[in-house]
């Protein structure tokens, strides 16, 4: 007998699937036949050197491809046929909206397959690509997307991406400077933010704000006392800044009675019979003729060295930014 080809089982594979075909040589002299060293698989035709294998395992599955021609020494050889299994599906964790430059991922960490982190758009450093769990660092303000990939051998990759929304640090709030008046209705004066989004509130007092999102909203309705207004500006999930305003609102004052006019006869000294006011502060003073005021504050005060004839004295009222109201009183 001749000696039988020399064997040459062919290539070894790496698959991601339960069927391969074998690519072993057509003997020239003898018969091969294929067999199953380790793993498994079905061979559907053991003589054909390009048979095909099907319900391959995962893993590693040996075939030998063995050359016989009478009573000659068999050649054989031997290929390797590497399943490999479907890697895990992919989950990159959920969306992140956050206000900071470093944060951890939370995708799923894979039973089969090797994960990889990759970027996406956006900026940021990934500390450790291949871990499900890394941190990532210097991720600018906006929107950032990281992909995590799964993979395993010749298998189709798995893919899923998430997004990590950086928020910047709102404007500093500022209320504007607190005011003082008389009226029911005033313009509040807040910043204008340029990052975040302002809102008005009510604190204490009273008041309706127009417009609680205008910077430069009017309030109307004020009552009078001490109302205080607050001013946030919130970005994303920032800490917000505030700040808060006062607008006193002061009570117009009673209306002023310089009391009756007098009349005299060589007298120097008469006491004043104003009101007395029950909103605000009343004062006298000379307004034509002459006398001294014992007590400008005191409606009921005395007056001293009248002059001879008509002496005018005005009482006035006052509360902080409200108009005056006076009257006058002719002392004879």
């Amino acid at each position: 007998n001749a000696m039988p080809s020399t064997s040459n089982a062919g290539s070894n594979q790496t698959i991601c699937t339960t069927t391969a075909t074998l690519n072993a040589n057509n003997p020239t002299v003898g018969t091969g036949a294929w067999s199953v060293i380790s793993g498994g698989g079905i061979i559907t035709a053991t003589a054909n050197p390009n048979s095909a294998v099907n319900s391959i395992p995962v893993g590693t599955n040996i075939f030998m491809w063995t050359i016989s021609n009478g009573v000659c020494p068999a050649s054989t050889s031997t290929v390797s046929v590497n399943v490999s299994a479907m890697p895990t599906i992919a989950n990159a964790g959920i969306n992140q909206t956050i206000c900071a430059s470093t944060t951890i991922f939370n995708a799923n960490n894979p039973s089969i397959g090797n994960g990889t982190w990759s970027l996406v758009s956006g900026g940021g450093t990934v500390t450790s690509v291949n871990s499900y769990s890394s941190s990532v660092n210097s991720l600018p303000v906006g929107i950032n997307i990281f992909k995590w990939t799964i993979t395993n051998g010749t298998c189709p990759a798995s893919t899923s991406t998430v997004s990590i929304n950086v928020s910047a640090i709102p404007t500093t709030a500022n209320a504007g400077a607190n005011q003082t008046i008389c009226s029911t209705t005033t313009t509040l004066n807040a910043n204008n933010p340029s990052v975040g989004n302002g809102t008005w509130s009510l604190v204490s007092g009273g008041g309706t704000i127009t417009s609680i999102n205008s910077y430069s909203s009017s309030v109307t309705s004020l009552p009078v006392g001490i109302n205080i207004f607050k001013w946030t500006i919130t970005n994303g999930t920032c800490p917000a800044s505030t700040s808060t305003v006062s607008i006193k609102v002061d009570a117009m004052p009673s209306i002023s009675n310089a009391g009756p006019n007098q009349i005299h006869c060589a007298v120097s000294t008469t006491t004043l019979a104003a009101n007395n006011p029950s909103v605000g502060t009343g004062a006298w003073s000379v307004i034509s003729g002459g006398g001294i005021i014992t007590a400008t504050t005191n409606p009921n005060s005395a007056v001293t060295n009248l002059s001879v004839g008509t002496n005018i004295f005005m009482w006035t009222i006052t509360n902080g930014t409200c108009p005056a109201s006076t009257s006058t009183v002719s002392i004879n």
